[in-house]
């Protein structure tokens, strides 16, 4: 679908704020070693993959990696909410990136509606045996099959989910 002009200018407004800020200072002072970078982890036997928004290498075996959430934030809902529902995805990514050679890593989960809150977390190589320790209880949760159901029957979207199997609550009633 084609943005309405209110979005186009939220999103203007959005791109300028973040050009203007100190994040964008880091990342013109660093060297981007990619948008969209891909890293493979193995913890616990499960192999797990994504790709990471922007890595920037600071030097010195430092790495400031950022990720945007376009969310809208509103009534019980603010930057530090959004930040919280991406442990997971933190966790591993800095994991990723201290596999890959570098021993202290910055986390910036950049929630673009508030770059004010935007907090910069992070990590060492030292912390690697607590950052797999987190990801496997946290993969712990997700396999755990007491969870809501996103639906009460399938949906069009189940259709080949290669969850559904495997951990979707809905699994029994797609049959």
């Amino acid at each position: 679908l084609p943005a309405s002009p209110a979005d186009a200018e939220r999103a203007e407004r959005q791109v300028a704020a973040l050009l203007e800020g100190d994040l964008a200072a880091r990342v013109r002072a660093g060297r981007a070693r990619g948008a969209e970078r891909p890293f493979a982890v193995v913890v616990d036997g499960v192999l797990l993959t994504g790709a990471i928004d922007l890595m920037v290498d600071e030097g010195d075996g430092r790495a400031l990696l950022l990720d945007w959430k376009t969310h809208t934030l509103g009534a019980g809902r603010d930057a530090g909410a959004v930040g919280a529902e991406y442990e997971l995805q933190r966790a591993l990514y800095a994991l990723a990136a201290i596999e890959s050679g570098h021993r202290e890593v910055g986390l910036a989960w950049v929630v673009l509606d508030d770059l004010a809150a935007t907090r910069v977390e992070v990590v060492t190589a030292a912390g690697a045996g607590g950052l797999r320790g987190r990801v496997a209880a946290l993969l712990d949760r997700v396999r755990d099959p007491v969870r809501p159901a996103a639906a009460a029957v399938p949906q069009p979207f189940c259709s080949g989910c290669p969850g559904l199997d495997a951990m979707c609550p809905v699994a029994g009633a797609a049959g």
